[in-house]
């Protein structure tokens, strides 16, 4: 895993999720890039790292973003069936153009008051 430093740094295919409404209006305090090195395996270094870090992962769907939030056993909806008000209690989210063989991006957002529950 590395850190990148800026925003700018993503690839331009993933700015297009970054688009969303429930992206667009956070301030992003980390972004942390996971190379692809086998089958799977990035995303899988993705979920033992937020796990170790006590976050929580949404369900993969396709090449859609998927929401991560801080706490332990929140269970949390596809992207596609995030809404306003659930958006709103994501951590972040991870990004990539192809979750099976390629890099992984995490956007961790800077924290609002009042913390994460289900979404």
């Amino acid at each position: 895993m590395e850190v990148v430093s800026n925003v700018s740094e993503i690839p331009e295919k993933l700015k297009y999720h970054m688009r969303s409404a429930y992206i667009m209006t956070r301030e992003v305090d980390r972004i942390e890039k996971y190379p692809a090195h086998g089958t799977f395996e990035a995303i899988s270094d993705v979920r033992a790292s937020l796990r170790k870090r006590t976050y929580c992962v949404g369900s993969m769907a396709s090449t859609e973003p998927i929401a991560i939030a801080k706490g332990k056993d929140i269970l949390i909806s596809k992207w596609h069936n995030i809404g306003p008000e659930d958006a709103n209690r994501i951590d972040g989210v991870i990004l990539s153009e192809d979750f099976r063989e390629g890099d992984i991006y995490v956007l961790l957002f800077k924290r609002r008051r009042g913390g994460s529950s289900d979404v």
